[in-house]
């Protein structure tokens, strides 16, 4: 597909993300030209073998709908500096043609006093009506979690409350079985891993499941039922993270690895 591209328009592509729907109908992918970072977002209908252009700048997706991200209009028109402000985190409805809503960006949000740098990744919560936003500081390796209702978010309506602010010193975000899971450095500066219920998340409640040591928890990722760690195979009823250690012995280090998926699935 790439190379037809490039022997068609002259100019080199690349697929730059995918992601299949969870009833396997559908894959979104973004198609990026002449080696830039800025991509148009395609859905590929398997059954039809039908493949049309959504947008630009995507990530994940599902059956009736998915999340994506989008630069803002003229975004070539500010200073360099300014270009990647007011990330836009978008819903795109493939059952309405108008049905693309702008579901989290600084500026939408305001009210949530965050710089305009910032970046954040909705995606639902598998099993609940809620949906998760994870935001991202640029450089800054702590990250911040909003939840709010996954209808209003589709609807683009929804309005955000935050569970975990940057002052909670989380590296890593995790939700699985339930729960929401942190590695973080705040009573730890090796790390620990602690996680709290989806339906009453209170950082300061939160209860640890790996505890801090001599070793430093390298890596965490949301998984199903299960945590894996340096001894291997350690249990986490009802849901569980994939985390790796780095110490003396590099045998102590193991990482699992989940990609979300922000596909919406049609009831």
């Amino acid at each position: 597909m790439t190379e037809a591209l490039a022997k068609a328009t002259g100019t080199p592509h690349a697929v730059m993300d995918f992601a299949a729907s969870p009833d396997g109908r559908r894959v979104a992918y973004s198609m990026q030209a002449g080696g830039g970072e800025i991509g148009t977002l395609h859905v590929v209908d398997l059954q039809r073998r039908a493949d049309r252009a959504i947008d630009r700048i995507p990530r994940l997706a599902d059956g009736s709908g998915f999340f994506y991200s989008r630069l803002r209009e003229g975004y070539e028109k500010y200073p360099v500096a300014e270009r990647f402000d007011d990330h836009a985190r978008h819903f795109r409805s493939l059952a309405d043609a108008q049905g693309d809503r702008n579901v989290f960006s600084p500026l939408r949000d305001a009210s949530l006093g965050l710089p305009r740098y910032a970046s954040g990744y909705p995606y639902p919560i598998a099993g609940t009506k809620l949906a998760a936003n994870q935001v991202y500081f640029g450089v800054d390796p702590y990250q911040a979690l909003y939840l709010g209702d996954l209808d209003a978010a589709t609807k683009g309506t929804v309005k955000w409350t935050k569970v975990v602010g940057v002052d909670d010193k989380a590296v890593d975000i995790g939700i699985a079985g339930g729960y929401v899971y942190l590695r973080t450095s705040k009573r730890a500066p090796r790390f620990e891993i602690v996680r709290m219920p989806v339906s009453s998340p209170d950082p300061a409640r939160a209860e640890v499941v790996v505890p801090a040591s001599e070793s430093v928890i390298v890596a965490m990722r949301a998984a199903r039922d299960a945590l894996s760690g340096p001894r291997g195979g350690e249990r986490v009823p009802g849901g569980g993270v994939c985390s790796g250690r780095q110490g003396a012995d590099p045998k102590a280090r193991r990482a699992g690895h989940l990609l979300k998926g922000p596909w919406v699935a049609s009831d």
